[in-house]
Formats: C-alpha cells, sequence, structure tokens
C-alpha cells in the first residue's frame, strides 16, 4: 500500500483523482462487466491500469498483457483493452503521450463510443471535488450523539443512481473492496456511502439483504454448513457467523473467535482470515451504522475497513478498529496496573485473578447471545455469570 501510495503521490493532482475517484471505481466495474470478468480477476484489471497510469506498462504492450493474466483469445484481448483505452484512458492521454483514438482504432473498436466517458469522468471529478469539500465538512467539536446529529447535508449527487451503482457493487464486487488498498479511494467510497446510509435507513436494509446474498466466492478452502458442504461465498460466510454469534452486536472478541475457533475458519491461510475479518467488520458497521461508530470521530468512521495493519496473526486490539467494549477496556485498564507490580507478588496476582474473571465474563456475555430466552443452556450460562459477578 505505501508503495502505491507513493507512486500515486507522484502523479499530477488531475492523474491522481482520474485514477482513484468514486466515478473511476464505477468504470472499473463497467469494464469488468462488459466483459465478463469476475471475482479475483476484478482487482487485475484495476492493478493493470494502474500500472498504466503509473507509466510501468506502455499502451502497446497491453493486449499481450491481458492475454497473459486472463488466458484470454487475442480478439477478446483486445476488446479488453480498448474498453480500457476507451473508458480509462481518453481523459490522460496527455499524460500518457498516447492517440488514444488511433489506438482504439488499431484494435478494431470505434473510438466514438467511448467518447462519452471524457465527459461523464470531467464532471464527476468536479462533482466530487465540491461534494467532499463542502457537503461533507465535519464541524468540532463533535459532542452530541450521533442518533441526534447528522454530521452532513444533503449532496447535489444523484442519490437514487448512486444507490443503485451501490447495491451493484454490493451484490457483486464486495470482494474487490475488501482487498483494495488504495486508502485515498477507499476513504471516498467509504465517505459516500455514509451519506446515503444517513439519508435513507431503507436503503441500509437493501444492502444488507444483498450482502446476505452474494454470491461472491470469498475463499477457497472447504466449506460447509450441519456437515453439508456449501460454497463459500460472501453471503454465506456472514450467515455462518450469524449462526454461531446470533444479530446482535458483535464486539471484537467475538469476531476473532469466530476467525480462530470456528470450523470453517480454521480451515482459512492467514490472508483469507484477514480477508473474513474484514467482511465481519463490514457486516457489523453496516448492519449497526450508526450506532457502530458513537464513539469514534467522524473522521475515522469507515463502512468498508482499511488494511493499515500488515501484521501476519489476527490481533483484535489492533486489527480491529472499532470502539472497545466496557469490559475490554476494564481488562485494559488492568493490565495496565499490573504492569506496577513485580511478577510473583501478590498485588500482581490479585490482578491477574481479576483480569482472567473479567476475561471469562466477556466470553459467556458473548455465548449468552447463542441462545434462546428459557433455554437450559441460557439458564445456565446466567447462572455461571451470577456467580462470576458476585
Amino acid at each position: 500500500m505505501n508503495t502505491f501510495k507513493t507512486k500515486l503521490h507522484k502523479l499530477p493532482k488531475e492523474v491522481q483523482d482520474y485514477l482513484v475517484s468514486m466515478k473511476a471505481a464505477n468504470l472499473n466495474v463497467l469494464i469488468c462487466h462488459n466483459n465478463n470478468i469476475k471475482g479475483e480477476d476484478i482487482s487485475k484489471i484495476t492493478k493493470l491500469i494502474s500500472q498504466i497510469f503509473f507509466k510501468e506498462i506502455e499502451l502497446k504492450d497491453m493486449v499481450v498483457k491481458i492475454s497473459e493474466l486472463f488466458n484470454f483469445s487475442e480478439e477478446k484481448s483486445k476488446k479488453v483493452a480498448a474498453d480500457i483505452a476507451g473508458i480509462r484512458l481518453f481523459v490522460i492521454e496527455n499524460w500518457l503521450s498516447e492517440n488514444i483514438k488511433n489506438y482504439i482504432k488499431s484494435l478494431g473498436e470505434n473510438s466514438d463510443d467511448y467518447a462519452k466517458y471524457i465527459s461523464e469522468q470531467e464532471k464527476a471529478i468536479k462533482e466530487e471535488e465540491e461534494y467532499f469539500k463542502k457537503e461533507l465538512a465535519i464541524e468540532k467539536p463533535f459532542e452530541m450523539k450521533i442518533k441526534k446529529q447528522v454530521p452532513v447535508k444533503p449532496r447535489p449527487l444523484d442519490k437514487e443512481k448512486e444507490k443503485k451503482n451501490n447495491l451493484e457493487i454490493f451484490s457483486s464486487s464486495v470482494k474487490y473492496f475488501l482487498q483494495a488498498q488504495y486508502d485515498e479511494y477507499l476513504n471516498t467510497y467509504n465517505k459516500l456511502l455514509i451519506l446515503l446510509l444517513f439519508e435513507d435507513n431503507n436503503f441500509k436494509k437493501e444492502l444488507e439483504k444483498t450482502l446476505y446474498n452474494n454470491a461472491e466466492l470469498l475463499t477457497h478452502a472447504h466449506f460447509d454448513v450441519e456437515g453439508k458442504p456449501i460454497s463459500p461465498t460472501i453471503g454465506n460466510w456472514v450467515q455462518d457467523f450469524i449462526r454461531a454469534y446470533g444479530t446482535a452486536y458483535a464486539n471484537n472478541l467475538a469476531i476473532t473467535k469466530y476467525i480462530t475457533e470456528s470450523k470453517n475458519a480454521e480451515r482459512l491461510n492467514p490472508d483469507d482470515k484477514k480477508l473474513l475479518q474484514k467482511l465481519l467488520q463490514l457486516y457489523r458497521n453496516l448492519k449497526f451504522f450508526p450506532d457502530a461508530f458513537s464513539d469514534l470521530p467522524p473522521e475515522r468512521w469507515e463502512i468498508i475497513p482499511s488494511s493499515e495493519d500488515k501484521s501476519d496473526s489476527i490481533k483484535p486490539e489492533k486489527k480491529l478498529t472499532f470502539p472497545k467494549t466496557k469490559a475490554e477496556k476494564e481488562i485494559d485498564s488492568l493490565v495496565h496496573e499490573e504492569e506496577k507490580y513485580k511478577e510473583g507478588g501478590l498485588e500482581r496476582l490479585a490482578i491477574e485473578e481479576e483480569v482472567d474473571k473479567k476475561k471469562k465474563v466477556e466470553e459467556l456475555e458473548i455465548e449468552l447471545r447463542r441462545y434462546k430466552d428459557g433455554s437450559l443452556e441460557k439458564q445456565a450460562i446466567l447462572e455461571e455469570l451470577n456467580v462470576l459477578k458476585r
């Protein structure tokens, strides 16, 4: 990600905007849709486009590169190359020092078919700049509860069109966003999502439903439910998590516990576990919006989590960027207090015992959500909790 940032910041400001704008993301999806490019291959297209923007790949080599990446025929590779050139590169023709019109013609396509994308992108960039400069300005201090104060104003963009675009993204391109390494782009996209969610609670419910039914493959390891193998899609992973922990708010510990202990997640390699973690964060952020962010300043809100932490292992307090529960804060405070005393001392032993107790309470409260009111399991857990809390 740092390498991408470095390259991005070396580009002229206008070229940067055309690479990572919201409109750019929608056009990437359009190119993939037009050429039946799905799943993991979507990220290959976006990477290829970035390499062209960075002048790491020349236009004349694009057809061969596409053929190598996707094993496409020469004819199909030329069509994809023409779409990329016409839809994404016309606007940076001067930066590339290329004649895009002649290039498209050499591929057997009509450059006039792509002319509209020049004005569309120019208009979209101006709208986005004005929108994020004025309409998403956050006033400080942000002291009122988020339920009572909405820190954004209605925006001038076509809301219905944006909602439709986002429903399409949540239906077929969520994995691309989970894998995305573009901080600026994710930040912009998250702001747009947050605004749309504030303006229309029904849209939030539609996005949730779309996420639950998303058929994109998230992982490839064996995945089953009640002993029956099913496809490890984004929708099935979310539903599996809900089966395990219910529909109540899932704190950091619940997400981490599912990733490290559930049979389906245990089979995953570290990279897939990170991907699953981000999906569950996304699910939580969406389902419990805006309450999930009530303790965070607005500039740190993100529906789709970013990837700032590069550690290989799942570390809940570092990896998850959401507010800690009251119990987690108490445990942190005790651990800090524990460091003041020598190992083996009575004071330290007493604090360690209290930390273990609070951790056990936290785990039982999570477990409690899995059972119905009045069930024997729930009664047994409540009794154990009562003993621990005395």
